[in-house]
């Protein structure tokens, strides 16, 4: 296991299942969008089950029905929001969008597309002004400066969230971004949980599959 708090084990297209249903409405052409080594292979049935017990196991432990999730408009997002609203309901979740000024427009039609197919709550928040404000007298700040504080700003406002809904803030990194360090301390890596963290990112495009999640968002 990476941590204590991972358990073990980009667009949704249009055949996507709602929340709460299995492979029955899988879309059978998605497995072949990639070619994958047999070692890495998993089984996404008994992934997502372990992955669901997990979730409901650490909101119990920690005395909490609901979720707070960050939605980018990326295929690890939208996965998480998936086994969330999977695991708990999609009345549980609440998903939040937070992008800045130059982010895409594409991901965020994506991630909004994610809400609507789940059904979950949303909010938009957008973070330009906060980091605006902070670099507004430093115009040669770098962009490793600027990323890490986006970050960091990202995960105060989710934490914040999860006070007004009373959810526990979930984490959307894997564990192939882990181990080659593609993470901001206090920032993404600072999540109460982190479902997906023992996933690499080619075994989470396997179980994205497997919810049928969109091509644009998986690619």
């Amino acid at each position: 296991m990476t941590t204590s708090k991972t358990p073990s084990t980009n667009r949704v297209t249009k055949a996507a299942p709602t929340a709460g249903t299995r492979g029955e409405h899988a879309l059978p052409e998605e497995t072949a969008m990639f070619e994958l080594p047999p070692e890495l292979a998993i089984d996404t049935e008994v992934a997502r089950q372990v992955i669901g017990q997990f979730i409901r196991g650490q909101l119990r432990q920690a005395g909490f029905e609901r979720a707070v999730v960050g939605l980018s408009g990326g295929i690890d997002s939208a996965l998480v929001a998936y086994l969330v609203a999977e695991a708990i309901g999609a009345e549980r979740l609440l998903c939040v969008l937070m992008p800045y000024r130059s982010s895409s427009p594409a991901s965020r039609e994506d991630a909004e597309e994610v809400v609507r197919r789940l059904g979950a709550a949303s909010e938009l928040v957008e973070i330009s002004p906060m980091v605006d404000g902070y670099f507004a007298g430093q115009p040669d700040a770098s962009p490793l400066r600027r990323g890490n504080f986006m970050a960091r700003q990202r995960m105060a406002v989710l934490y914040d969230h999860s006070v007004t809904w009373g959810g526990l803030v979930v984490g959307t990194g894997n564990k192939t971004e882990s181990l080659i360090g593609y993470t901001t301390l206090f920032g993404d890596s600072a999540s109460a949980f982190n479902p997906i963290g023992d996933l690499s990112k080619s075994q989470l495009r396997q179980a994205a599959s497997s919810f049928g999640v969109l091509h644009a968002i998986s690619r």
